[in-house]
């Protein structure tokens, strides 16, 4: 009986590591892509007004490993346009600081 409890207190407790492994890898991606888009922005003189992710988009076949944003910009001459942001690489997803840039036509909306 007692050996029974071990396996079985063994067993949820792996089963806790794997949940808490899960929840950590996906709060650093996200976490990880945020910092992509915002590094693209400062390199390429944009403020970010609005970023959200988890939109519809319009990257087709975009792989799990790979986060898309949808970004306001403002430009250093004060005009703001829309883009979506798709972050990391094909092959090894948030493992890689690949930043992929579709911008919204002018007058268009990211955010519908």
């Amino acid at each position: 009986m007692r050996q029974r409890c071990v396996k079985e207190f063994f067993f949820i407790l792996a089963i806790l590591a794997l949940l808490a492994a899960t929840g950590a890898w996906h709060s650093w991606a996200i976490s990880h892509s945020r910092e992509l888009v915002n590094r693209w922005a400062k390199n390429n003189g944009y403020v970010i007004l609005r970023a959200e992710s988890g939109r519809s988009h319009p990257f087709s076949g975009t792989p799990r490993g790979q986060k898309v944003w949808a970004v306001r910009f403002q430009n250093q001459h004060g005009g703001t346009q829309d883009a979506w942001l798709r972050c990391g690489g094909t092959a090894l997803g948030y493992h890689l600081d690949d930043v992929e840039v579709r911008w919204v036509d002018p007058g268009k909306s990211a955010f519908v």
